[in-house]
């Protein structure tokens, strides 16, 4: 049997952000590093990247000049480049294999990890957010908050 989750509103934030960074940049399609970069805003994400010894400065300057200029996208809304939909695939099945309900942006930065190829998992594991890092911290994190410490 197949589960279904929901997109956490701070996830849904993140993607419509996503979308205003590929137009403002100019592109066609949202990109990996535009979906990053709208993540580290939104949810439990730069808790995460913080307790992960994550260069959280470092990485948003790297993502607003890895966004760049393209060519004129239009006024359309963009929709997500095949990797952005890999990368969100990966948070999915992240999510399932947490057992949330929800998909939160937490995912989304493992799910960038989990492809150290593309421009967000090069960026993360630059910086210091590899995939065994952010996972440890995030199980940390789910720990803590389970039974009641703060970390």
């Amino acid at each position: 049997m197949t589960r279904c989750l929901e997109l956490a509103p701070e996830t849904q934030a993140a993607l419509a952000h996503a979308q205003f960074y590929a137009r403002e940049s100019q592109r066609y399609q949202v990109r990996t590093e535009h979906l990053l970069r709208a993540t580290l805003g939104c949810g439990g994400a730069p808790r995460l990247l913080a307790r992960a010894g994550v260069d959280f400065i470092s990485l948003a300057i790297d993502l607003k000049a890895l966004s760049g200029r393209g060519r004129p996208g239009g006024p359309h809304i963009p929709p997500l480049a095949p990797r952005s939909w890999r990368a969100l695939d990966a948070a999915y099945s992240e999510a399932i294999g947490m057992n949330d309900t929800l998909l939160f942006p937490e995912h989304l930065l493992l799910g960038f990890a989990l492809d150290p190829e593309s421009p967000a998992g090069r960026l993360l594991l630059a910086r210091g957010g590899s995939y065994l890092n952010l996972r440890r911290v995030a199980d940390d994190l789910r720990l803590a908050q389970l039974f009641g410490v703060e970390l």
